[in-house]
Parts: C-alpha cells; sequence; structure tokens
C-alpha cells in the first residue's frame, strides 16, 4: 500500500504570526528601492516567462516593472503583436501596485490594454483564453497579454509574465530579448522609460475595463457538460486515497521529488542554453535513456533547460527566476 502523505498541522488553521508578511513593508520597498546594476542578481531575469522576486531583496521593484512593460512594449513595436492587450494581476501584496505601474507604460506607448473592473483579479487561465478567444479567426492586430503573479512562490514575492499570442507562457527566444532590453534600460536608469501618472493611464481612452473573467466562466460549459451533472442530481461521497489505490495497482506509485539550489547568472545561463550532448551517460536509474529534450514533444517550444527521459521516469533542470536552479 503506497503511503498517504502528511497532512499540515497548519492544515485548516490561521497562519502563525511568524509566517505573515509585512504588506506596508512590502509596498514601500517596491516604490523606493534601487535595483543595483553592478549586482546580477538584482537584474531582470526571466524564469518560466516571467521576473520574480521580492522587492525586500530588490529583485521586483517599480524599476523593474517600468523596464519590462518598456521592453515589452519595444518589442511588440519589433516583432508585434499589435493588438490590445489583456492586464491582469493575482491578490499577492505586490501585484497590484506592479499593475498600475504597467498600466502607466502602456498607456504611454499606446497600447490599448484591457484590464479587470473594479480593481478585480484575473487568474491566468482567465487571460490566456481572452487572448485565444481574441485572436481566434483573425490574422492581424491580434492580441496578447501580462499575468502580473508569482504564481506558488511565497506571499513576499512579486512576478510578471508576458504571454504572446498563443495565450501559453513566452518561450525563451521572446523572455531573452525582453529580459536583454529591460536590463539595457536598468543600466540607464529607465531613462528609455516612458510613463504616464497612473490617474491618467486608467481614464485613457486607450485603457478599457472589461470583465474577463466572467466569459473564462461561462466558456466551461464547453468543456464540461453542466446539464448533464445538473440533470443527475447525483449526491456523491468520493475517497481519492481509494482511485489513488486502484491507479497505484495498475501503473505503479510515482515519485517526484524537486531540488532547488542557489545559482549565479552565469550558472542559469549555461543550464538554460545545455544540449542533449550535455548528457554522456546512456542510462538513468538503471533504465536505458529514451529522449534528451530541449524543446517541447508538443509544440516545438523550448523548455529553457533539458529534460532526460526514460520509459519509466524522467528528470528535467533548469533554471528559475528566483536565483535557483
Amino acid at each position: 500500500m503506497p503511503t498517504v502523505p502528511k497532512v499540515s498541522p497548519l492544515a485548516g488553521r490561521p497562519a502563525p504570526k511568524e509566517m505573515l508578511i509585512d504588506v506596508g513593508r512590502l509596498e514601500r520597498d517596491f516604490f523606493e528601492k534601487r535595483p543595483d546594476v553592478t549586482n546580477p542578481e538584482q537584474l531582470v531575469s526571466f524564469g518560466t516567462s516571467g521576473h520574480r522576486g521580492s522587492s525586500l531583496h530588490g529583485v521586483f521593484t517599480e524599476a523593474h516593472i517600468l523596464a519590462i512593460t518598456q521592453a515589452i512594449c519595444d518589442y511588440r513595436r519589433a516583432h508585434g503583436p499589435d493588438g490590445p492587450l489583456y492586464l491582469g494581476k493575482d491578490t499577492h501584496a505586490l501585484s497590484g501596485p506592479a499593475e498600475r505601474t504597467a498600466l502607466d507604460v502602456l498607456t504611454a506607448n499606446g497600447v490599448d490594454t484591457i484590464v479587470q473592473p473594479n480593481n478585480g483579479i484575473t487568474p491566468v487561465p482567465v487571460i490566456s483564453r481572452a487572448i485565444l478567444a481574441y485572436n481566434r479567426g483573425r490574422e492581424a492586430h491580434i492580441a496578447d497579454g501580462i499575468a502580473v503573479t508569482p504564481s506558488h512562490n511565497p506571499p513576499k514575492d512579486g512576478g510578471f509574465k508576458y504571454n504572446p499570442a498563443h495565450g501559453g507562457p513566452a518561450g525563451t527566444e521572446v523572455t531573452q530579448w525582453v529580459e536583454n532590453r529591460a536590463n539595457e534600460l536598468l543600466r540607464a536608469a529607465n531613462a528609455g522609460v516612458k510613463r504616464v501618472p497612473f490617474a491618467s493611464a486608467i481614464r485613457s481612452a486607450t485603457t478599457h475595463q472589461e470583465d474577463f473573467v466572467l466569459p473564462y466562466v461561462r466558456d466551461l460549459r464547453n468543456v464540461v457538460d453542466m446539464d448533464a451533472i445538473r440533470a443527475a442530481h447525483l449526491k456523491l461521497a468520493v475517497d481519492p486515497g481509494e482511485h489513488y489505490r486502484e491507479l497505484t495497482a495498475q501503473f505503479g506509485a510515482p515519485w517526484y521529488t524537486r531540488l532547488d539550489a542557489p545559482a549565479t547568472p552565469e550558472q542559469k545561463t549555461r543550464l538554460r542554453t545545455l544540449t542533449p550532448e550535455a548528457v554522456g551517460a546512456q542510462t538513468l536509474a538503471g533504465d536505458p535513456i529514451l529522449s534528451k529534450l530541449t524543446r517541447a514533444p508538443g509544440d516545438d517550444a523550448p523548455i529553457g533547460g533539458l529534460k532526460v527521459v526514460t520509459a519509466n521516469g524522467s528528470f528535467a533542470a533548469r533554471p528559475s527566476g528566483t536565483g535557483k536552479l
């Protein structure tokens, strides 16, 4: 029988005081701290499509968001798309200030920007769906988006992701361009950044407040048969442990672990540019290695690292945007 994961003693309880963050300090540092451009750890660094970090460490500040947003505007002018940009945020403490800062820059650059009304929250899938829905059937003036979120990172962190016209995370070709341009701007003290005050940006003719959460929710009926669920009048009690045992009896017990290690920018660059030839071994944990991937087999998108696959498992090594491997 597989081992049942232990339930955290904090489950269902308020977070203890020592785990809480100082939101006021996070916001003050976001606006007041200036990154040390001689320190590679405080430059813009894109992991999975975005830049992440904490204002407490000078890694996610107003200066970073100004530079990244201007770099995205410059990328759009050089490579497209040139349609509307969907801008949304999650509930992390730094997401609101970052979203407002981004809108200042997008407005100054004349980008038609769509935001959720009433300072609303927009999960990343909502932004992805909005991009895809707008672009369906279009060949010109297509949309893209920015998601202000550090995903699963701790509450003290902020994150800023760019989603191009396909709706998913930007590939390394795009993120490397944006990262390089943003750091060029940072090193010049953001002299090349265009910006208007937020009070003007939110009232600008290029800013459109539109609910794109509700269309996402309504669109769920196209992938889930809600009528069948409603008509069944079912009362269900499900034991997932039980289904898990059936699956592991058929397919075997899965094992997963994630190892994080501090990394310098030079180490992350080396990891990001690994090639299959870097792995000389023929076996992994006793199994023959079947493939060594640097691009996803489905859409040929770069994975930003290297994945080694056998018939019974795999491992992937890639840099994150938080100074870790």
